[in-house]
C-alpha cells in the first residue's frame, strides 16, 4: 500500500482507528482508506452507445480507448457507408481501417505550470484529489455551460459516475 497523495511506501503508513480501515501517512499527515477517495476517475463512455471505452494503448503522452461494441452507431455508420471495393479489403485487413470511435485521454502534469504563475490562486491545486481529466470535465461543466456548483455534482455522479462534493 501507499500514500494516495505523496506516494509513500507502507513503512510510513500507519492504521490511524486500528481495524476500521483508516491509514494516516507520517510523510504529508493524509488521512485515506482503502475505499480511495484520491483516485477519483471519470468513467469514459462512448458518446453514441454510451458503452464504457476499452484502453487499448499506452503512450507516453496519452492513453489511447476504443469503443468495441458491434451495435454501436458510430461503427455502424462507417461500416454501411463503405463501398463493396472497401469492404473486401475490410475482410482481408480490418486494422487497415478506423471505423470505431477512438478517444484519447492526454496526461497533463498541473505542478509545473502553477510555479510559472505570477499570481498565487486562490485555489491549492496540491489539494484537488481527482485525476487532471475529471478536473477538466468539473471546470467545463461550471464554467463553459455556466452550472451551478450543485448541478456540476449531480451532473457528474449521473454522466461519469464520479461522486464529488458541491
Amino acid at each position: 500500500m501507499k500514500c494516495p497523495k505523496c506516494g509513500a511506501p507502507s513503512d510510513y503508513l500507519y492504521a490511524n482507528n486500528g481495524d476500521k480501515g483508516q491509514y494516516q501517512c507520517k510523510v504529508c499527515s493524509c488521512l485515506f482508506s482503502d475505499k480511495n477517495r484520491f483516485s477519483k476517475e471519470a468513467i469514459l463512455k462512448c458518446p453514441h452507445c454510451s458503452k464504457t471505452l476499452d484502453k487499448i494503448k499506452e503512450r507516453k503522452d496519452f492513453d489511447v480507448f476504443k469503443c468495441k461494441n458491434d451495435d454501436c452507431p458510430y461503427y455502424q455508420k462507417k461500416l454501411n457507408g463503405m463501398s463493396s471495393k472497401e469492404k473486401k479489403q475490410f475482410k482481408k485487413d480490418p486494422q487497415s481501417f478506423k471505423l470505431r470511435y477512438i478517444f484519447r485521454q492526454f496526461h497533463i502534469d498541473f505542478q509545473p505550470l502553477s510555479k510559472n504563475s505570477p499570481e498565487l490562486p486562490v485555489v491549492d491545486l496540491s489539494r484537488i484529489y481527482a485525476s487532471p481529466h475529471t478536473l477538466g470535465l468539473i471546470l467545463t461543466y461550471h464554467v463553459n455551460y455556466g452550472l451551478s456548483a450543485r448541478r456540476t455534482a449531480a451532473l457528474m455522479q449521473d454522466v461519469h459516475g464520479v461522486a464529488i462534493s458541491k
